[in-house]
């Protein structure tokens, strides 16, 4: 994943970049609502060995898929997997471009 433009992008500091990139990588795997909203678009976070995929894999999934979800399916992608904080102050759909 290529921090520099998504700095370069959000016009956010490399520590507000990175904060959210932590919070979101974990989040994707272990928080339940984060797991739900991207399960009911047809996301896998794990394998069917039920190991955790790579969240970047994830995230080019989700990117493939962003344009045709709905404003308040992203607004749900968006919140559960960064948490509202990380998620205003990161705009989600230039992270996963």
């Amino acid at each position: 994943m290529d921090t520099t433009a998504i700095q370069s992008s959000t016009k956010e500091s490399g520590n507000i970049v990175g904060n959210a990139l932590k919070t979101i990588f974990a989040r994707i795997q272990t928080n339940g609502a984060a797991i739900k909203s991207l399960e009911s678009i047809g996301i896998a976070v794990k394998d069917v060995g039920g190991e955790a995929r790579p969240v970047s894999k994830i995230l080019e999934e989700l990117h493939q898929k962003w344009d045709s979800l709905s404003q308040a399916q992203k607004q749900q992608i968006g919140v559960s997997s960064a948490g509202m904080f990380q998620n205003t102050r990161l705009n989600y759909s230039r992270l996963i471009q």
